[in-house]
């Protein structure tokens, strides 16, 4: 019986149980060499060696988790730096690798099932984003240009009153989405703990999808609290307390990897494409800031928007609310 017949069973070290023998390695095994890792990829695998599975995979993306939570992903050029990522090169490196079977790292080596092995003798990325001097001018550039993305399958349409579902499961979701986006704002401005938690709450795992849209909008909103700090002055929170307390609150009620996508936020950790905005804006290059925008707009099928409208939100809403 294969693993993923019968799933895997993870002991409290972390560990996956094997209940049968290893499989001899099969002759179709690949190595690839990685060519970046995250910082926090490399720190965390330092500390405790992984034992877990494949969560799921995709022609860009191996996203592997274990008993603990942890989650890393084996990604392609394409996908690139991520504070959860490990960039690999070769074409199609995921061919054959299935969701459930069982993944380690160990030392500089993640080894998927019997079809891959990861040498993870890399460069290391910072996926810390430094969000330096944002001028207003600069938030409008970027505003004008990103509304123009907002339809009613996304989340921008929040901020874009002419846009709006027109009828059923779609209008309800929106709504539903976008009063607690308003609810949670104001309660970020106003320093409301409580509030904070229950409005961040009713957005977790809302939406279909590995990183749910309300995740998205989460992920999108802490980053735009460190780039708009200012938004959070009359309630007196700083935007680390302010993105602590929206984590505490939703963590524990989305999927594990939305989850740990939410922890990386938290700690003002985010992917290669947003610290290209975020040099962008500091430039106040309007080009440049358009360029930025249009591939984080583009990332998924709406995964990118939502997380735009989450970042816009403070700069929008400053004064408003």
């Amino acid at each position: 019986m294969s693993s993923e017949e019968r799933g895997l069973e993870v002991g409290r070290d972390g560990r996956v149980v094997s209940h049968e023998p290893s499989p001899i390695l099969s002759t179709s095994q690949r190595t690839l060499k990685a060519y970046s890792i995250s910082k926090t990829v490399a720190s965390v695998i330092q500390e405790v060696a992984f034992y877990g599975q494949v969560w799921s995979c995709f022609p860009a993306a191996c996203n592997l988790v274990d008993g603990a939570g942890r989650v890393v992903s084996l990604v392609t050029s394409d996908v690139g730096d991520g504070p959860l990522n490990v960039v690999v090169e070769g074409k199609d490196p995921f061919d054959g690798v299935k969701a459930g079977m069982e993944a380690r790292i160990e030392g500089n080596k993640a080894v998927v099932g019997n079809r891959l092995v990861v040498d993870l003798d890399a460069e290391v990325w910072q996926p810390v984003v430094l969000w330096d001097q944002v001028t207003a001018e600069a938030m409008a550039s970027l505003w004008d240009y990103v509304r123009d993305w907002a339809t009613s399958e996304n989340l921008l349409a929040f901020w874009v009153p002419a846009v709006r579902p027109l009828r059923g499961v779609q209008m309800a979701f929106q709504e539903t989405a976008r009063d607690a986006a308003e609810r949670l704002l104001l309660a970020l401005r106003r320093g409301d703990r409580e509030g904070i938690a229950i409005y961040a709450l009713a957005l977790a795992g809302l939406g279909p999808g590995a990183t749910p849209a309300g995740d998205d909008f989460l992920m999108g909103l802490m980053a735009g609290l460190r780039a708009w700090p200012q938004f959070l002055t009359p309630g007196g929170l700083s935007a680390g307390d302010a993105c602590v307390t929206v984590s505490q609150a939703v963590v524990a009620h989305t999927n594990v990897f939305s989850a740990a996508h939410l922890r990386a936020a938290r700690d003002g950790q985010m992917g290669a494409g947003w610290h290209r905005l975020a040099a962008a804006l500091t430039a106040g290059d309007k080009r440049a800031i358009q360029e930025a925008a249009e591939s984080l707009l583009a990332f998924g099928a709406t995964s990118g928007a939502d997380a735009m409208a989450g970042f816009v939100g403070p700069y929008l809403l400053n004064g408003k609310v």
